[in-house]
This record gives C-alpha cells, structure tokens and sequence, in this order.
C-alpha cells in the first residue's frame, strides 16, 4: 500500500515537471521583472535665428533598441517656445512635416530617428536655452508592459542668435547740406554746416550694439599757375575744425541723438582752386549676428574757384633790331662784330638767290 502512495506521487511530481518544461518561456520571463533599457541621443547643440516670424531649426534625435525583442517608446518633450514633432525623417535626412506621434514602435536590434522642429519670438534674448526631452520603454515584446522601466534623458543646447535693426533719421544746417537730394547752397571761406544724426535700434541682443563712427573732412587744392594738385598746409590754406563724439552706446530699443559740426576758415588766395568736402560714416552692429546697419552722409562745398593772373604784354615795345647799351665798353666793338656777320649773312642770301 506504501509502496502505491509513493509510486502515484513520483509519478505527479513527473507530471507536473513535464508539464513545466513545456511551458512557453515567455509564461516564466513574465513572472521575473524586466526592464529593457535603450539608448537616446539628439544633436547637442543647434543655432537659431528668431529675427523673422517664420524663422526655424530642425535636429534630429535617434532612439537605439539593442534588446532582442521588440519597444514601444514614449517620446516627452520640454521647450518653452514653439515645438513640432516628433517628425518624419526622410532617406536623405531631411525633417519632414509628418507627425509620428508620441509613441514611437522600434525593432529588436534597430534604431529609429525623428526630428523636431523648433521657433520662438522675435524678441527673445539672445543667449542659450535648454530643450529637454525624453525615451521611456513603455511595452516590450508587443503586449508586455514595462512598469518599472526608468526614462532616458537628452538635453539640446539652444543658441538664439542676436539680431538688429537699425533706422537713421537726420537734420542738418544749413538744410541743403548732407542732401543727396538737392543742390548744395553756397559755402563762404569761414562757414560752418552741422548734422544731428537720430539712431534707433531694435533687437533681441542683450548690452550694448558695437559702432564705428568716422567725421573727416578732405581739401583738394589745385595750384592754377604750376597746374597740378598740392597738400593742405595750414599755414598757407586756412584750417578746418571737426566737433563730434566719437563714443556710441546704443541698446535694443533705444534712440540716441548725435550732432556734428564742422567749420572752416580758407585764407583768401586766388593762385588755386579748392573744394571742401565732409563726410560721416555710421556703422552698428552685433556681435555674431549675420547683418549690419551703416549710414554715410556727404557734404560738398561749391568749388572755391582762383584766378590765374594775366602776363602783362605791349606790343608797341617790341624792337626790329638789336639793342645797343652804349655804356658798357664792349657794346661798340659787339655792334661792329654783329653788323659785319649780318652783312656776310645778307650777301650769301643774294648769292644763293641769284
């Protein structure tokens, strides 16, 4: 009777180990905690231009499945401005508009790429901001849930890229100086001209705009009598005198207002002719920013016309002959010696006229 009992339970025991090792092995991983991992990596730094409206980037980030089986991902993502995606990325590698969702199906031992696509104001400072985003499994094998798998982070590196716009509005004195416009009106030898220059500027840059500005005057002398052009000697010409700063701080969203003078003091000589001519030059910009903002105003005096003096010439001094100065001591034996060479000169002409 023991020896029943113990026969019927071997035979049970047999059973049930056979039954078990026929089991499907995905009965007895789903009874052991599993939490496949994966691999989440973007483009770490991007450059963006926020200067037009319709100014945008695009990165791509690639989800990496090394397990043998197949996730589903769960893609989050974190930007304080405008975002689209994820996005469809073509063979080429180019962003496409094409949502894929937040969920994104890879394969066992396969990678998946997408892309955003990311704007912001105009008027967002320039500097560098974060996008965060994230990769959580959030099924495997399909069906199988991942309770306890841990996201992936990736951080993006935003440069916003600084921007200007610059507008000039002018005046000057008198009103036809510095006027591409109109005629120049006329300028006396000790004169003056002044321009007030207003400079506006917008942007997203933060500090101050760099500047270069430049107020220099030209004289072209032109020396009538020897006719060619000299160089301005104050001594000889006159001086010019120029009152300007040269100092420019201008920030985004500010107006400041520069006046230039300039005066002038040509000495009287009419022995040359002389042009004055000033000239401003503007120029504002940013650091790394793609453009430039520059103004260049001209002011040309009328020329200063000379007179060339005239050689005084009288006709009724001229004489037929030689001149004779009878108190120096060789003037006689000259006069003789100059009569006979003029009479030698006279008989060959007669023989070669003959």
């Amino acid at each position: 009777m023991v020896n029943q009992q113990n026969y019927r339970a071997i035979a049970i025991s047999l059973c049930v180990l056979f039954f078990l090792s026929m089991a499907p092995t995905s009965m007895v991983s789903a009874q052991i905690p599993y939490e496949p991992e994966v691999d989440y990596n973007c483009d770490s730094t991007v450059w963006l231009y926020v200067e037009w409206s319709y100014s945008s980037q695009t990165f791509v980030c690639t989800v990496g499945n090394n397990n043998a089986h197949d996730v589903t991902v769960e893609i989050t993502k974190d930007w304080p401005h405008q975002v689209e995606g994820p996005l469809e990325v073509s063979d080429w590698g180019y962003c496409m508009e094409n949502e894929i969702g937040d969920e994104i199906y890879v394969g066992g031992n396969s990678a998946v790429s997408f892309c955003f696509q990311i704007s912001a104001d105009s008027k967002t400072p320039e500097g560098v901001e974060n996008f965060h985003t994230t990769a959580e499994v959030k099924t495997y094998s399909l069906v199988v849930p991942c309770d306890n798998c841990q996201p992936v982070e990736e951080d993006v590196d935003v440069i916003i890229m600084p921007w200007i716009q610059v507008t000039f509005e002018h005046e000057a004195t008198p009103e036809s100086a510095y006027d591409y416009h109109s005629t120049r009106t006329g300028c006396d030898k000790k004169d003056s001209s002044e321009i007030t220059v207003k400079i506006t500027a917008d942007g997203n840059f933060e500090g101050t705009a760099w500047s270069w500005v430049t107020f220099d005057y030209y004289l072209r002398i032109y020396d009538l009598q020897r006719q060619e052009f000299v160089e301005h000697r104050e001594s000889t010409f006159g001086k010019v005198e120029l009152d300007y700063d040269s100092e420019l701080e201008i920030r985004a969203g500010e107006t400041v207002s520069m006046t230039f003078t300039a005066s002038w003091d040509i000495k009287e000589n009419d022995d040359y002719d002389i042009e004055l001519r000033t000239e401003l030059r503007i120029n504002l910009g940013v650091e790394q920013g793609w453009n430039s903002y520059g103004e260049y105003y001209r002011d040309n005096c009328p020329t200063w016309e000379g007179v060339l003096p005239e050689l005084n010439f009288d006709p009724s001094n001229q004489s037929s002959g030689v001149t004779v100065n009878l108190s120096s001591p060789f003037s006689v034996p000259f006069s003789i010696l100059s009569v006979a060479l003029a009479a030698v000169i006279i008989s060959r002409r007669n023989d070669y006229s003959e």
